[in-house]
């Protein structure tokens, strides 16, 4: 577990090197999730 642990931290620091960049990546993952929610809510919901 550490192992793994320490190469998921690896490739995390060289996706998002700086803490605004996590910061903006969490955003666009948030953005991208309500819209996906945006277009299946009232699809299944027939509204």
């Amino acid at each position: 577990m550490i192992v793994l642990r320490s190469k998921v931290g690896d490739v995390s620091r060289a996706v998002f090197p700086t803490p605004k960049e996590k910061f903006n990546a969490a955003l666009a993952v948030g953005g991208l999730l309500s819209a996906i929610a945006a277009v299946i809510v009232p699809a299944v919901t027939g509204g």
